[in-house]
């Protein structure tokens, strides 16, 4: 190969070497588009739905403050089980939540939520429903999250 047919090819040399990273690039952003988050997707598919069922694990640490008083002093560990439904369009979530000790296939042991737009009622065993005060619930963050602290005080007695 000659000196002049090497000059030749060094600018098509330096252009692949430029575009084969770009290349690179485009098939990582072209893999999240043909195979997207499993997550999103599930949720996605439950708003179009309108309503949907759930049930979930979730385990809280509380660890202790720190402080001579605290030193050697292990976290706090709370199991609790979700299960319950959602309507979107109704603005209504129901659940049953439970902690340690409790047994699913019974109910016993059990706290029974139920959110609307308006309120938060709470029931434990055969009891009425009671509502929770609304300055706990007046937004839904704080309604979500009073309705899975105020249980575990309640199952906790």
């Amino acid at each position: 190969m000659s000196r002049r047919q090497r000059l030749s090819l060094l600018p098509t040399l330096v252009l692949l070497l430029l575009a084969l990273p770009l290349l690179a690039l485009s098939l990582v952003r072209l893999t999240s588009v043909v195979s997207p988050d499993p997550i999103r997707a599930g949720w996605q598919r439950a708003l179009d739905s309108g309503a949907y069922s759930f049930s979930a694990d979730a385990v809280i640490l509380a660890e202790p403050s720190v402080s001579p008083l605290s030193a050697g002093r292990t976290p706090q560990r709370d199991e609790l089980y979700f299960e319950g439904r959602a309507d979107l369009e109704a603005d209504l979530t129901e659940f049953q939540l439970w902690t340690q000790g409790g047994s699913v296939a019974s109910g016993d042991g059990s706290v029974e939520l139920r959110i609307d737009g308006t309120q938060t009622l709470i029931r434990q065993d055969d009891a009425p429903g009671k509502p929770i005060p609304a300055q706990a619930t007046s937004s839904p963050p704080a309604a979500i999250s009073s309705a899975i602290w105020l249980p575990c005080v309640m199952l906790s007695r």
